[in-house]
C-alpha cells in the first residue's frame, strides 16, 4: 500500500525537491535560510504544531509536533532529525540548476539533504492520507547548521532527542550501496593563528618571519596527526595569510576539521594540537 502510495507521489515529490533546491540555504547566510524556514514552517503546519527557534546566528530552527490520537498518553515521541542548510555558496543553482536524468535528480543541496525534507513530509501525510494511526507522537526537527558543526542546534538536538524514544536522522545514505547511516564520527574545529614579522621581502628579507612559511610546517604536522587505520581524520580546510607578494607575510590562519571514531583518538588529537607550538625559527607560536 505504502510502495503504491509513494509511487503516485513521484511527481508531487519532485517537485517539491525542486522546490526546496530553489532556496539556496548555506549555513552562514541567514536570510536565505529564514526564507527556507518560512516555507518549510508553511508546508509543514497543516501536519502538526510548528514551533519557530530564533537564531540569530544564522537560519531559524523549526520543531513541529505532530499528535498522534490513537498513542497512549505517556506515549514518548519518535523523533524525525533533519537540516536544512546546505555547503553549497549562493548563486550555485544558477551554475547547477535543478535536473532529473533518469532515476535521479541533481540540484545543490537535493541529496544532501533537501530530499529528506520532502521525505519526512510525505511521510507523516501519507499516514494522514491512508489512515494509518500512528503509535506515537512524532517531533520533526529542522535544524539550519548542521554543515558548520551545529553550534546553535547542538543543545536543541539533544534535549529534543532526550525527550525521545526513538532518534531517525534523514541524513542520505552511502553510495555506493546505498546503505543506511548508522553511527557518526565525533568532529571538532580549530583555528590556527600564526605571528610573524612583515619586512620588505626584496629590500630586507632577513629581517622579515614568515607566518606563510609557519603555515605551511605546521599543515605537514598537522596532516601527521591522521590515523587512518583507526578512522582518524584531519582536514585543513581553509588557509589566509599575507599581504602583498613583496611583504613577508606577518600573519597566517588555517582552519581544521578533525573526525574521530573513539574518545580515545579525539583525546589523543585535541592534546597534540593544543600542545604544538611554532616550528620555524623565530615565529610566534601557534595558537589552536
Amino acid at each position: 500500500m505504502l510502495l503504491q502510495h509513494f509511487a503516485e507521489q513521484r511527481p508531487a515529490l519532485l517537485e517539491r525537491i525542486a522546490e526546496y533546491v530553489g532556496f539556496e540555504s548555506p549555513s552562514h547566510d541567514k536570510a536565505r535560510c529564514d526564507l527556507l524556514a518560512d516555507r518549510l514552517a508553511e508546508r509543514f503546519a497543516p501536519l502538526g504544531m510548528v514551533e519557530r527557534l530564533a537564531n540569530s546566528h544564522g537560519g531559524d530552527h523549526l520543531r513541529i509536533s505532530v499528535a498522534a490520537s490513537g498513542a497512549p498518553a505517556d506515549a514518548r515521541p519518535a523523533l524525525i532529525l533533519c537540516h536544512y542548510d546546505t555547503v553549497w555558496s549562493a548563486g550555485t543553482l544558477a551554475e547547477r540548476p535543478f535536473r532529473v536524468e533518469g532515476e535521479t535528480a541533481y540540484g545543490p543541496g537535493a541529496y544532501d539533504m533537501k530530499a529528506s525534507l520532502v521525505v519526512a513530509e510525505y511521510a507523516i501525510r501519507a499516514a494522514a492520507t491512508l489512515g494509518l494511526n500512528l503509535p506515537r507522537p512524532v517531533t520533526i526537527l529542522l535544524t539550519s547548521d548542521e554543515e558548520i558543526g551545529s553550534p546553535t542546534s547542538r543543545t536543541l538536538i539533544e534535549s529534543t532527542a532526550a525527550d525521545s524514544a526513538h532518534v531517525f536522522v534523514l541524513e542520505p545514505p552511502v553510495e555506493p550501496g546505498s546503505l543506511l547511516k548508522t553511527a557518526r564520527k565525533g568532529g571538532g574545529m580549530f583555528t590556527v593563528k600564526i605571528g610573524g614579522r612583515a619586512a620588505h621581502a626584496g629590500v630586507e628579507p632577513e629581517k622579515g618571519i614568515s607566518a606563510i612559511s609557519e603555515l605551511a610546517h605546521q599543515i605537514m604536522a598537522i596532516n601527521a596527526l591522521a590515523d587512518m587505520e583507526h578512522g582518524t581524520t584531519l582536514n585543513v580546510g581553509t588557509v589566509a595569510g599575507g599581504t602583498r607578494p613583496n611583504v613577508v607575510a606577518a600573519e597566517a590562519e588555517l582552519t581544521i576539521d578533525a573526525r574521530a571514531w573513539t574518545q580515545t583518538e579525539a583525546r589523543r588529537v585535541e592534546a597534540a594540537l593544543l600542545a604544538a607550538s611554532a616550528r620555524a625559527r623565530r615565529c610566534t607560536s601557534a595558537g589552536y
